[in-house]
């Protein structure tokens, strides 16, 4: 809608375009050497002509540092330490998957899909039929806690189930079929290594803490060594070397810095998105989060900038260049 608009106003218009489109990809800080990952759609527009890609070249690859933004303790406000402090119950959903990854032997590798902890033991249909599609006495079955209800009803033994488990429909999406498949398989490899009672602590969690997405493949298994981030998803892992998008999100979902054990700072997250220290943001830690999720970052911003403006620079040359022939010309032969 936007390149259609521009376009009826007579501009030229580039804009980024997903490789699956066949274009050259989004725009993340992180292909520009900032530790920030979210990519990003940009477009240009010029009454000019612009080439096929005015973007920066961007290098998925490169290597960054998020530790080149974390303040340091001493930088701490009592503001800060206060605002970005992990919960007690935090703290020990993180600790508490530590407790299971230092148990597996280094031979089993951690999932690559989300780990969803509701499906140690779980025995419900899901390849051909759903939870919903049962009756009650088949339910009763399926899900023992049931036998410990009163009066169960087919309401209150769905109730027993995960969210992702009640939905009303006969059939499951395949992407759901193959989640709960590669989990049971998984789970039912490594029970033998979990630890006495810890399946019955992981119980006591909100469901979105009973799952955990590992994204750091061949590392250590110490979860307060990477950037984690508490997601409905689950507990998301990811390498300490540039920070998950900061996006309108909710404090809850801000980044945590493991080897700091604390969310980020303000000041950190400015740094991420290219803000000086000094910019100032809305009072409220929320209002905060939220416009630097909406912000884009600076300096990828300022190399488009600068990508066009150098080119509109050349441009001119050498459309002056011939210009300025003539007059020399003209003042040799007037000399």
């Amino acid at each position: 809608m936007i390149r259609e608009c521009l376009a009826q106003l007579g501009y030229n218009v580039r804009g980024t375009t997903h490789k699956a489109s066949g274009g050259h990809g989004l725009v993340s800080p992180h292909h520009l050497g900032f530790p920030h990952a979210r990519e990003r759609f940009f477009i240009v527009a010029s009454l000019a002509t612009l080439p096929e890609d005015p973007f920066p070249v961007r290098d998925r690859h490169r290597s960054t540092r998020l530790a080149d933004i974390v303040q340091r303790p001493r930088e701490l406000t009592l503001e800060d330490a206060s605002e970005t402090a992990l919960s007690k119950q935090q703290v020990a959903c993180i600790d508490h998957w530590n407790t299971l990854l230092r148990r597996l032997p280094r031979h089993i590798e951690l999932p690559s899909f989300p780990i969803w902890g509701d499906e140690i033991d779980a025995s419900y249909p899901f390849a051909d039929r759903t939870p919903y599609s049962c009756s009650l006495r088949e339910l009763v079955e399926y899900v023992p806690a049931a036998r410990l209800l009163p009066r169960p009803t087919r309401a209150s033994v769905l109730a027993l189930l995960p969210s992702y488990a009640r939905s009303e429909e006969e059939t499951f999406p395949a992407w759901k079929v193959q989640f709960i498949r590669q989990n049971r398989n998984w789970l039912q490899e490594v029970r033998s290594y979990f630890p006495k009672g810890w399946v019955g602590r992981l119980r006591q969690f909100p469901p979105s803490l009973r799952k955990l997405e590992w994204n750091c493949k061949g590392e250590e298994r110490d979860l307060w060594v990477f950037v984690l981030q508490f997601r409905p998803s689950g507990l998301r892992v990811k390498r300490y070397t540039s920070s998950p998008a900061l996006v309108a999100m909710t404090t809850t979902q801000v980044p945590i810095l493991g080897p700091e054990r604390r969310f980020i700072t303000r000041t950190e997250g400015l740094r991420l998105q290219g803000f000086p220290d000094s910019h100032v943001l809305p009072k409220s830690r929320a209002a905060a989060f939220a416009a630097l999720g909406n912000a884009v970052h600076v300096d990828v911003a300022k190399a488009i900038a600068e990508r066009l403006l150098s080119r509109d620079s050349a441009s001119q040359h050498r459309h002056l260049a011939p210009q300025r022939a003539v007059v020399k010309q003209h003042e040799a032969r007037n000399g």
